[in-house]
């Protein structure tokens, strides 16, 4: 697997504009988990200068992903200062104003898919993931919402695609004990499990990117045997051999860089999708002290040209 890294103190001004040469006949996805992106201020999350929003920016752009999941981004503002103006962004159904009892009153987490222009779609109501009604409140349930989305190819069968991000604190070491992590991680796992079972029927394809919070590479893990269990010849950890050299920002000092020892960020495809090429998009050591990025490095891949390419 590929290691990219590039230092934005380097990066010139044409990685602002979208590449219109690189993997020409390829679609490039990305997932990237943005650490509370808000343009807010507020104490749950890092606060961001002009310079780090163009460091984000440049981030982007040195790929400029077809598709994108994203995960904790509070607001269409926010996104639009990283992606560029013209690519269709399509937040969790829970940031619509009919859901403002799903939301918190200040800044929230929200996942979605953007997308180039051009890629055409069907916008389906999304798949809650909400914790276990015994010993569980609605608060956990106002954070994990999967966005679910539907690209169509010029040749071919729909392409099923879901943003996620589950629940933190519950690592292979606690053996899903029951942990309020564990058990709420637990039940949002069983949730996507269904949503992978009912695609698997259908026999429909799908690949579902974001923040796991877990390391599903793991031998023997429990997360993945559930999420695989209706069909494990047919649903392929994508990022089963993808290892991770991500290094970010401590969140107790800005002068400290600590490492992730495990990777959480993956991508889940059905067996009639080929992904060529994942990789992790590594941030070079004096941008990490110098910019608030955030507290994961994206991951990428390429949609090979075996697999019907999405039409544009």
């Amino acid at each position: 697997m590929i290691k990219k890294h590039t230092s934005l103190l380097i990066l010139p001004l044409y990685f602002f504009l979208k590449s219109t040469t690189a993997y020409a006949d390829l679609i490039l996805i990305q997932s990237w988990n943005m650490q509370w992106l808000s343009t807010k201020y507020t104490h749950l999350g890092p606060i961001r200068q002009e310079r780090d929003w163009l460091a984000l920016r440049s981030i982007f752009h040195q790929s400029s992903a077809d598709i994108l999941f994203f995960q904790e981004v509070d607001s269409d503002n926010a996104l639009r200062r990283i992606v560029p103006a013209n690519y269709t962004l399509l937040f969790s159904d829970r940031a619509l104003p009919s859901m403002h009892f799903h939301q918190f009153s200040d800044v929230n987490q929200y996942t979605g898919i953007a997308l180039d222009p051009g890629i055409r779609f069907d916008n389906p109501p999304d798949l809650p993931l909400p914790a276990t009604k015994s010993k569980s409140t609605n608060y956990y349930s106002k954070l994990r919402w999967a966005t679910y989305i539907i690209v169509y190819p010029k040749n071919g069968t729909p392409i099923h695609l879901l943003s996620v991000h589950l629940k933190s604190g519950c690592t292979p070491s606690k053996t899903f004990r029951k942990t309020k992590a564990c058990r709420e991680l637990r039940s949002q796992v069983a949730h996507l499990a269904g949503w992978i079972e009912q695609r698997a029927k259908k026999k429909q394809r799908f690949i579902i990117g974001g923040d796991f919070n877990y390391p599903l590479a793991k031998q023997g893990n429990p997360v993945w045997r559930q999420l695989s269990a209706s069909d494990p010849k047919n649903i392929i950890l994508a990022t089963k051999e993808l290892k991770t050299h991500c290094q970010v920002r401590s969140k107790r000092s800005a002068k400290r860089v600590v490492r992730h020892w495990h990777l959480l960020d993956h991508f889940i495809t059905s067996s009639d999708i080929t992904l060529d090429k994942t990789t992790q998009r590594i941030y070079a050591l004096d941008d990490i002290k110098r910019f608030q990025l955030s507290d994961h490095c994206p991951i990428e891949a390429r949609l090979m040209r075996d697999s019907p390419d999405v039409q544009r």
